[in-house]
């Protein structure tokens, strides 16, 4: 969990540190302008992610039944929402000061079944 943990929170500094840079990305260009981008298609910065969620299935922190792409998908879209709101409430706090409610979420949605029921 916390090397996870740590990714969200290594990528909200990024956007804390680059704001700019967040509001480009998430808000304003459209998601048709970025997926033309061969950048959107790169998925060898997701590398070291891969091989974190390979190791946490083998250890039975995630459900081994998901697979790497729902994952993934799962962290882009918790991201982005958080990003939307970040920005819609005028940028107005740190995006690695209260994530932990977005993680939890993210936790929820991965861990194996039976962790779940007992949380």
């Amino acid at each position: 969990m916390k090397n996870f943990r740590k990714v969200f929170w290594v990528t909200f500094d990024f956007y804390d540190k680059n704001p700019g840079l967040a509001v480009t990305a998430f808000i304003t260009v459209p998601m048709r302008t970025w997926m033309k981008d061969k950048s959107y298609r790169r998925r060898d910065d997701l590398a070291l992610v891969k091989k974190q969620i390979k190791k946490a299935m083998e250890q039975g922190d995630i459900d081994s039944s998901l697979a790497f792409s729902q994952l993934i998908d799962a962290y882009y879209m918790i991201c982005h929402r958080y990003i939307h709101n970040w920005y819609f409430g005028g940028m107005t706090w740190k995006l690695t000061q209260n994530f932990d409610d977005f993680f939890i979420l993210f936790w929820k949605m991965v861990i194996p079944a039976s962790d779940s029921q007992e949380r």
